[in-house]
């Protein structure tokens, strides 16, 4: 333990961590597996002792099986808990639950004043917080119990109808990590940024014709042996879901990877937005260059600037410009006003 103003001019030679309490945790030189390979870990629900996931090797033979060796800054890990007790039936008050087989010792050790219940009820079922409980296990006093149906307006405290059981202590989700900045009206910020993820890279440039030499900022991947829905959700009040700025590739890339569940779409719309595809390329403007409205309809070509428009199709197998094209030349103030020329060997019409 350092005092916050304790400096070290050789820390170098130190094996171990240099801990600050409240303001720095350094570990000045990580070495192995697990905590060793971690500089800080946060871990819920997964016991006292439970250390850090880092090449979590089980046995020291398996590190001939994974290939990398890792460093962690910031390790963040939560194990979705059990429901600390269900019942089958209930008895309810305005502020209570009574069972019909109460609680067992151990379940009533882990209560806890704040808990939530929800009760069985369906399809809309009641929740309330904990103020208390019997000392045999047999009944539990709540706040008040509020049906929830997802609406954000004030509601009042119900009685449940009897019966039905509850779920003691139930989380539906579980979350690794949820920073949040805020700014109100007297922050004196203008800009502000929910997580940043930086790499600094001064060793190799990416080589796009190998796929070596990788550097990741963001690495989403799925654990389990389950299929998980998405890897990136953006929600909310946001003018833009997804921006890539500066990439010097692609802005997007899609790619098939070995596994169980092939890929349908590389980019798949459920929005009921007026365009599907908006291609808007000069960069403070709204001059559209190509769109897919939501009905299936197609626009092509710039509307402030001249230009001949080309769809060229490729049907020989060879390296040329094109085997047939269809180009739009011309126009006027009037719908309809352009050329359309079609280029090809021959035109062929059949019936459908």
């Amino acid at each position: 333990m350092a005092d916050a103003g304790a400096t070290f001019t050789n820390s170098a030679n130190l094996n171990g961590r240099i801990f600050r309490k409240g303001i720095r945790n350094n570990n000045v030189m990580q070495h192995g597996t697990l905590d060793g390979a971690c500089s800080f870990s946060v871990s819920a629900d997964r016991g006292a002792e439970a250390p850090a996931q880092v090449l979590g090797v089980i046995s020291p033979d398996q590190i001939a099986t994974y290939m990398d060796r890792d460093s962690v800054g910031l390790h963040a890990e939560n194990y979705a808990p059990q429901i600390l007790a269900t019942t089958s039936t209930g008895t309810y008050t305005a502020n209570s639950v009574t069972f019909g087989t109460a609680l067992t010792a151990d379940q009533v050790k882990k209560l806890r004043v704040g808990m939530i219940i929800d009760t069985k009820h369906t399809p809309t079922k009641y929740s309330g917080i904990v103020t208390g409980w019997a000392a045999n296990g047999t009944s539990i006093t709540v706040e008040g119990w509020y049906l929830v149906d997802g609406s954000s307006a004030s509601h009042s405290k119900v009685t449940p109808a009897n019966g039905t059981g509850v779920n003691i202590n139930p989380f539906t989700k579980a979350w690794a990590m949820n920073a949040n900045v805020f700014i109100d009206t007297n922050s004196h910020a203008v800009a502000a940024v929910g997580l940043e993820l930086g790499v600094s890279n001064e060793k190799f440039d990416y080589d796009p014709v190998t796929d070596t030499w990788h550097t990741w900022c963001y690495d989403a991947i799925t654990l389990g042996s389950k299929r998980c829905e998405t890897a990136y959700m953006q929600r909310g009040y946001y003018y833009k879901g997804y921006e890539s700025r500066g990439a010097t590739g692609y802005g997007f890339t899609g790619k098939n990877a070995n596994g169980i569940w092939p890929s349908v779409a590389m980019f798949h719309s459920q929005a009921n937005s007026d365009y599907q595809i908006l291609f808007q390329p000069d960069v403070y403007g709204n001059k559209t260059s190509f769109a897919v409205k939501k009905d299936g309809s197609v626009e092509m070509g710039r509307i402030d600037a001249a230009a001949t428009v080309t769809l060229d199709l490729h049907s020989s197998g060879n390296d040329i410009d094109y085997d047939a094209r269809i180009s739009a030349t011309g126009g006027t103030t009037t719908n309809g006003g352009g050329t359309m020329t079609l280029a090809a060997t021959s035109i062929n019409l059949s019936p459908g």
